[in-house]
Order: C-alpha cells, then sequence, then structure tokens
C-alpha cells in the first residue's frame, strides 16, 4: 500500500480540524472534485469502507487518532 503524498497529508490533517470539502478546495485552490479524488485514496489508505458515506468522515479521523495515540503507548 502506497503512503500519503503531501497533498494528502494536508487534506487528511484540515478535515481532522473539521474543515468542509469546499473550504479545503478553496484553501487549497483545488476543485471540489480534486478534494474528493484525494479524500477517496485517504479513505482507501486507512481502510474505511464505503459503505457508509456519511460516517467515513467520522471514521476516519477515528482511526487517525487511534494511530496517533498509539505512536504515544
Amino acid at each position: 500500500m502506497a503512503i500519503l503524498n503531501d497533498t494528502q497529508q494536508t487534506i487528511l490533517a484540515m478535515v481532522v480540524e473539521g474543515k468542509t470539502n469546499s473550504e479545503i478546495a478553496e484553501k487549497m485552490n483545488y476543485s471540489k472534485r480534486n478534494i474528493k479524488y484525494h479524500l477517496e485514496r485517504i479513505y482507501t489508505y486507512y481502510r474505511i469502507p464505503a459503505k457508509n458515506p456519511q460516517n467515513r468522515r467520522a471514521l476516519l479521523i477515528k482511526e487517525v487518532t487511534k494511530q496517533e495515540l498509539a505512536k504515544y503507548m
């Protein structure tokens, strides 16, 4: 599995901060479609299933937080 590139890491950080796709797109000067593409790659990297699209962001934040906490234990 490939690692996240710099753009995807930046988008992930903004998602964790609670930014919307529109806010991320505006701040990065990307289209919303481009942000969605990168988010799909991020969801795949973290193995977040597509079956509950309304919960994907919450699952992603939970997974990132869990992994960050594991570094300190």
